[in-house]
């Protein structure tokens, strides 16, 4: 009888010791499964953020192409230059459309400018023939050479963020 009962308990310690086993393995691989569905969520939520940031900022340029700027950003002039002879650059060599000009500068700064067109074409077309024109400064080289500064400048074109404003 004790050699039944130590068979039994021998062969309850085994099946205890293979359920135990079985039940280690089911939870590794439950843990792993459960891993696997994070990476996997993860993934999917940055793609997901990646696609929503991708079409709001083609919808926001859309918005902007549907209403088309008629403004020029004009950078790169000399220090010297003034608002007369920026207005004669727009005016001039066939430009058309040309509807106004705000000239800014700044001490010790290089001027910029403001430019409206009648129509985002006719921007277009004078920013197309103006771009990387080259001006001379107006004062003397021996100046600009000891200043730093390159006697030629290259004017730079680019379609403003927002319209200019009309004077009332």
């Amino acid at each position: 009888m004790e050699r039944m009962c130590m068979k039994k308990r021998t062969a309850l310690a085994r099946d205890r010791h293979k359920l135990t086993t079985e039940l280690e393995n089911q939870r590794k691989m439950n843990a792993q499964r459960e891993d696997q569905k994070r990476l996997w969520f993860e993934e999917w939520c940055s793609f997901y953020r990646e696609r929503r940031r991708k079409e709001r900022r083609n919808t926001k340029a859309a918005r902007k192409a549907g209403r088309a700027i008629n403004t020029l950003f004009a950078v790169g002039f000399p220090f010297s230059y003034t608002e007369e002879q920026a207005k004669s650059l727009f005016v001039g060599d066939g430009m058309q459309g040309f509807e106004a000009l705000s000239f800014n500068q700044k001490e010790g700064k290089a001027p910029i400018a403001f430019i409206r067109f009648s129509s985002a074409d006719l921007a277009t077309e004078a920013m197309r023939k103006l771009q990387g024109f080259k001006i001379a400064e107006s004062s003397k080289l021996v100046d600009a050479a000891s200043s730093g500064r390159s006697p030629v400048s290259t004017l730079r074109l680019a379609f403003a963020k927002y319209e200019l404003a009309s004077k009332r």
